[in-house]
Formats: structure tokens, sequence, C-alpha cells
């Protein structure tokens, strides 16, 4: 009944996270024959106007953020690596964690934007453990709270948007970047800067392998790097996109990346032979542009939120198989 604006997918692969333009958060599980609904809740009050922050101003909604046709995607949802919690936008400046297993909301996190406040998240991320929130804003500033307090742990003020936030695989770190062309990593709770590097005119995504050894980045100047985190060295930039990136999602337990531009085409690269695997999707051939691809762990089918020359966002469902 609403566009679907940002998908996650859980660890094992079996189920869906969908947040949709009305900020409603829908839990699918996946089977052979399909997606089944299982639960869908609307964390908070929803109203067709924009919702006021404490300060009386307002800010936007989700579906008025896309309308606005920043060529960016955006990253709206995480859920945490066991699949017990789940963080997703509901407005703007607002986002709520909420318990997948009780069904009941854990905290309802507001970012304080001040004047004006015609700004909102680029991206969030819950940490694997589930106890912190990261959200990249486009006020510039870097948000960091603990999930159980909700208490701000960190406002980190950037020279430029913040376009991307990845927790490591032990809670540990954050890998921060943005339009201002540094790529950092820094430490938890405190946020002290561990390393930093300038590279590919900024980085808008970014994703760790599943041992923690590889980083993976994508940036403005449309390549997908590799880092090598035990030394803090480049491994490889390999170039394949005309435009820059807005998207990295992994598979093959991290031996496979999935990247999207900002025209919307999907390429594919081996991560451990750190070389491309070549186009996937591209917009002129499918005629939709895609925002998000999931591939999980059994990679019969694929989950794409795809949007249509009609304006729709929808939620594809995309068949692997060789066909004959």
């Amino acid at each position: 009944g609403a566009d679907v604006m940002d998908v996650t997918i859980s660890a094992d692969g079996d189920q869906l996270f969908i947040l949709d333009a009305n900020a409603s958060l829908h839990l699918g599980r996946i089977s052979d024959n399909g997606i089944h609904v299982t639960h869908a809740a609307q964390l908070i009050p929803h109203t067709s106007d924009n919702q006021a922050d404490p300060a009386g101003e307002t800010v936007p909604q989700l579906a008025e953020i896309i309308d606005r046709k920043n060529s960016r995607d955006h990253q709206w949802i995480s859920v945490s690596a066991s699949t017990n919690r789940a963080a997703f936008a509901t407005s703007g400046n607002r986002i709520a964690v909420f318990d997948c297993a009780t069904h009941n909301q854990l905290a309802d996190l507001i970012a304080d934007f001040g004047e004006p406040t015609d700004e909102w998240f680029t991206a969030l991320a819950i940490s694997p453990d589930g106890q912190t929130v990261a959200a990249a804003c486009t006020d510039a500033r870097l948000r960091i709270w603990s999930v159980d307090t909700s208490q701000l742990l960190l406002n980190r003020k950037y020279t430029n948007t913040v376009e991307c936030v990845c927790f490591s695989p032990n809670s540990q770190q954050l890998v921060v970047g943005g339009r201002f062309e540094q790529l950092e990593r820094l430490s938890l709770p405190d946020g002290n800067l561990i390393w930093s590097r300038q590279a590919g005119d900024g980085a808008y995504c970014a994703a760790f392998a599943t041992d923690a050894s590889t980083l993976v980045t994508g940036h403005g100047d449309g390549t997908v790097r590799i880092w090598d985190t035990s030394d803090n060295t480049q491994q490889v930039a390999m170039h394949g996109h005309a435009t820059p990136l807005s998207v990295l999602t992994l598979a093959d337990n991290g031996q496979t990346v999935a990247s999207i531009d900002e025209r919307g085409d999907v390429n594919l690269w081996n991560v451990r032979r750190q070389q491309p695997i070549g186009r996937m999707f591209t917009q002129a051939a499918t005629h939709v542009r895609f925002h998000r691809l999931l591939i999980p762990p059994r990679q019969t089918f694929a989950y794409a939120v795809v949007s249509t020359h009609h304006g729709e966002r929808l939620l594809k469902r995309i068949d692997l198989r060789p066909h004959r």
C-alpha cells in the first residue's frame, strides 16, 4: 500500500526487513514460494503533514525526501547481527529501534538539527551487538547513540555531508565517510580516530567482510576499493561505474560485493580475487532504477528495491537460476 523506501536481510537469508514510505516496518519470511509478511509495525505516529520535532519545527518525511529527487540513495534500515534488533528511520530526524522477538520499541532517537530543520539522515547503522546506533546526516554531522539509554554518545561535525557509517563485526569500530573526502575509522565508544585516508573523491558506502580483515568501500569517482584492515592499506581500486557509488552489499560470506551507482546500474565484484565479475543490471536494459540489491546465502533469488518510470518504488524478487 506504499512505496518501499529500503530493505535489508537477516544474516541467514530467511527474513526481510522492509521500510515503506509511511515509516512502517514490515517483517517478511522468505520461502521458495515468495515472501510472507509476518508483522508490520508503525512505531512513530505518522501524519500526512511533516512531523514536528520536540521544538515544534517540522522535518521531512521519508517519502518527501525521495520526492526531492536527490540523486543519492540513502540507507534507512539496519539490523543487528543476531537479528534481534532493527533500527530504521521514521522521518527526517528520528530513528526507532525495534525488538524483533517481542515486537516492542526499544528506543526513539532524535537528531536535533536546530535551524534550519531542512536536514535528514543519509545513512544509519546498528552495531552487530545491537547496543549502538550511528547515523550520517546532511548537516555534516555524525551522531552515535546508546540503544539502551537513548543517550547521544557522539555528535561530531565534519566539513561536508556525512554519507556513510559502517560498524566493524565486533562492534568496536566505526567506518565513516562522506563528501568531506576522508575515509575514517573510529574506535568506540570514545570516537577516537584510528586512521584516516583520502580516497576516491569521498567515500559514500562501505561494508566489512565477515572476518573483519577486509573492508570494501564505494566512492565518488565510481571506484570500489578493498582495504586490508590489519595494516590499513588499500589493496586495489576497481573501476567500472560511470557515476558515484551509492550502495554496497556483500554476498557469499563477503566474497562477492554488489555495487549500485547513482544511475541505478549494478555491478558485481570478486572480493577475494580483487577483480570485477561484470555488469549485472543496467537501467537501460531493465527499464528500472536499482536502489538496493540483496543476495541471500542460497542465491536462488535476489531481492531488490527498484523505481519505475512511473515513479513507484517496488520490492522485486529476481530469479537467479540459469534459464535454458
